[in-house]
């Protein structure tokens, strides 16, 4: 009984911390990212009522074909006719009447991943971890997204176990010792619709993608959506684990894991201007 306890103590050791939550995975695994859910959340969270016609706001969801009397007619709404500013339109530095930048809104934005995995005793298994530790901004000239920029620390990253979370802080992703993942847009990505609330559109976004150190030139299919007075952009890409040098983890249990697994991104901008 006594030679029992201390394999038993053996087996626990090794388990513990490196091992065990692959064993205990296999809880609900979040659905893959969907416009639909995105833009729903927002709704639920925000409320129906759309923003004021403010000439910052007009600014930024309206086309430049219109956003300059519009935003004028806002702006002598708001401080008469005889107001000075009554008909100017906002200028950015650059000089442009029709350009705005968007900031993302961390709280209803995250970046993550999606892998599938073979566990012993568990069998098929789909790991997903997020993190909402996301800032970034957009700039849209009334034709084209101009620019785009994101970044998410990593080491936030939130699964449905917290071994699994603090082993790639330590392996594999080392979040810990390369904390930032970044996405910069590379090439306009032109708008064909109108920038008015419930209107979306699909597109890709070439830029230049960092993980785990490593930079690589990407295109990421997204869709976007214009709710509740914010921009929603959803998007997923297949990554080769072997690209960004990311070892495998080499853990108890653990019979395969894919060799590309999943980005998965969920932003939310705010008009700033």
């Amino acid at each position: 009984m006594r030679g029992m306890a201390v394999i038993g103590v053996l087996a626990a050791l090794v388990l513990g911390g490196a091992g065990v939550w692959y064993f205990m995975a296999g809880g609900e695994t979040p659905a893959p990212v969907s416009l639909d859910e995105a833009a729903s959340k927002l709704g639920s969270a925000t409320g129906t009522a759309q923003p004021k016609a403010t000439a910052s706001v007009v600014a930024a969801t309206i086309p430049s074909s219109t956003a300059t009397s519009t935003t004028s007619a806002a702006t002598a709404t708001a401080g008469g006719a005889g107001s000075p500013t009554a008909t100017a339109a906002p200028k950015t530095a650059a000089g442009s009447t029709t350009a705005s930048r968007w900031t993302l809104d961390g709280a209803n934005s995250f970046v993550g991943y999606r892998i599938n995995e073979q566990l012993a005793q568990v069998g098929a298994n789909t790991a997903v971890g997020r993190t909402s530790t996301v800032t970034g901004d957009l700039n849209f000239d009334g034709n084209s997204v101009t620019a785009l920029q994101v970044k998410a620390d990593m080491r936030q990253l939130k699964s449905d176990d917290s071994r699994r979370d603090n082993f790639l802080r330590r392996s594999s992703l080392e979040t810990d010792r390369l904390p930032d993942a970044t996405f910069v847009l590379a090439e306009p990505i032109p708008v064909s619709v109108q920038a008015t609330e419930g209107a979306s559109m699909r597109a890709t976004a070439r830029g230049d993608l960092t993980v785990h150190g490593v930079t690589k030139r990407v295109e990421i299919p997204v869709e976007g959506k214009i709710t509740s007075g914010k921009l929603v952009v959803v998007g997923s890409l297949p990554v080769a684990l072997a690209d960004y040098n990311i070892e495998k983890p080499r853990v108890p249990l653990v019979l395969s894991i894919e060799d590309v697994g999943t980005m998965e991104l969920s932003l939310v901008f705010a008009p700033t201007g």
